[in-house]
């Protein structure tokens, strides 16, 4: 798992890429999403090496936000990586979480590990 911190405002954001194991950091973003996730869910998710899920959280507390994508390979295209959603917490939008987690996935879309930042 990489990090990345930002300062989008009056406190320091990290951006954490999940995976197997981290079951319970996506469980605590449960309102990000449609329907709440399921530790069965997550897992599973998690476990597979084409699912890919970044969050944003804060010093301490629950993700802010989380960004998921899923890798797919075609014949005439090769692999490419396909943005599936992006969620922010309402009181944590128009802040710059979610540009900042966009700008992370291309950095990791592309397998480069994004340098740290204050």
């Amino acid at each position: 798992m990489w990090t990345t911190v930002i300062r989008p405002y009056h406190c320091a954001v990290r951006v954490l890429r999940l995976g197997l194991g981290d079951e319970q950091v996506l469980l605590a973003g449960a309102e990000l999403f449609d329907a709440p996730p399921t530790e069965a869910w997550a897992e599973k998710f998690l476990s597979s090496e084409d699912h890919h899920l970044l969050v944003a959280i804060e010093d301490s507390g629950p993700p802010l936000g989380f960004i998921s994508g899923v890798e797919t390979t075609h014949p005439d295209k090769g692999t490419e990586m396909f943005l599936y959603e992006l969620s922010v917490a309402e009181a944590h939008r128009n802040r710059g979480i979610g540009k900042f987690m966009k700008l992370e996935w291309s950095f990791g879309a592309h397998g480069a590990k994004p340098e740290a930042s204050a």
